[in-house]
């Protein structure tokens, strides 16, 4: 193989991404995450406290009321586990445009964003949704060791972790990798040739 090719082979992709595809990816993150904000204010749980008496004393239980949503992606009336669900969705799919954002905007001004990256930046708000989805089901499911108070009624919480979850879905895979392997540690990886 000759240097030419050589040098084009491991510059394919490395040139510096043009105008156009900046300001279109720019405006996808921006608009994603506008009408995913827009969608956790139209799920947006209203909140009944109902008092249950036990025994000598009375508690107060919230319940989410179920109500029709009327979003820009969503017009259904979903159960409260559903509304939860969509909630965790657009969190983390906020945060991940969040971490996008701030990580494009410094390539972008010191103009070294290369072309080969733009997948990668596209992958992540689906990433970050996917994160969110499985780390609040290990939470929600009592997996993990619970978190104290979580108990996946109270929307802030489900809208704080999911966020964080795609803002940080980096360290949130690099976490998630830890639980399963001393959930599942095993011996015979560490004979495998072939891993």
């Amino acid at each position: 193989m000759s240097d030419d090719s050589m040098t084009t082979q491991q510059g394919r992709g490395q040139e510096p991404a043009g105008t156009v595809r900046i300001v279109l990816l720019a405006i996808v993150f921006f608009g994603l995450m506008v009408l995913s904000i827009h969608e956790i204010i139209a799920l947006w749980p209203t909140i009944i406290l109902n008092s249950v008496e036990e025994g000598n004393r009375s508690l107060s239980i919230a319940q989410w009321q179920t109500s029709y949503v009327d979003g820009l992606y969503l017009n259904v009336l979903p159960t409260s586990e559903q509304r939860a669900l969509w909630l965790i969705v657009f969190s983390g799919v906020v945060g991940s445009c969040v971490h996008v954002l701030t990580s494009l905007a410094p390539f972008v001004g010191n103009r070294r964003f290369l072309r080969s990256w733009t997948l990668w930046y596209l992958a992540r708000p689906l990433i970050g949704a996917g994160l969110a989805f499985l780390i609040v089901a290990v939470l929600w499911g009592g997996l993990s060791t619970p978190m104290q108070g979580f108990n996946g009624s109270n929307p802030y919480q489900l809208v704080a972790i999911s966020g964080l979850a795609g803002m940080f879905s980096r360290t949130a895979s690099d976490k998630l990798e830890e639980f399963f392997d001393q959930l599942f540690k095993s011996d015979k990886n560490d004979i495998r040739e072939d891993k």
